[in-house]
């Protein structure tokens, strides 16, 4: 068993591209004693929601927290935003976990390789340009309650992906 919080969010700001969300997630194997964060943005939840609806049936679609698309957020410049946006951008990464949650209520999800990939893939590797408005500070999530990873664009422990599958995480 794996938990999983939304703990952060910032906007990657990479030149050429308009600015887009990734929530800070921390995954932690409380029987290893493994934390550590990774870094997903809209796309990545899409693919999760896709890739586990083709697998399971009855469960809901992940929904899409910034309605109209991510195009709203091409108007952020510098280090400036507004309160409406870190409260839209908040208020996704609520609805994101409460999807999560929903999800895991589904004792497959967590033998799937697409889920796996979502909470191993580049675990601890923040994205290039990336500027974090909300999860500085460790603490608690949205979820289920606190957890050692790094928010805020920090390290967790442990390590992501290796030979042992889940234990890939686990902390040296």
């Amino acid at each position: 068993m794996i938990n999983i919080a939304i703990e952060g969010f910032g906007i990657v700001r990479e030149p050429g591209r308009s600015p887009h969300p990734v929530y800070y997630i921390t995954v932690s194997q409380p029987a290893h004693a493994a934390s550590w964060t990774v870094y997903r943005g809209l796309a990545a939840f899409r693919t999760l929601s896709d890739g586990l609806r083709e697998l399971i049936p009855g469960l809901r679609p992940c929904p899409n927290p910034l309605p109209g698309s991510v195009q709203g957020m091409a108007g952020l410049t510098g280090s400036t935003v507004d309160n409406l946006t870190v409260q839209g951008l908040h208020g996704g990464a609520q609805q994101l976990q409460a999807w999560l949650q929903h999800a895991r209520l589904f004792p497959a999800v967590e033998e799937t390789s697409v889920y796996r990939a979502f909470c191993l893939d580049a675990a601890n590797v923040p994205p290039p340009y990336l500027e974090t408005i909300w999860g500085e500070g460790r603490g608690k999530g949205m979820g289920e309650g606190g957890t050692e990873g790094g928010a805020g664009g920090r390290a967790g422990k442990g390590g992501g992906r290796g030979e042992g599958g889940w234990e890939g995480g686990r902390a040296g």
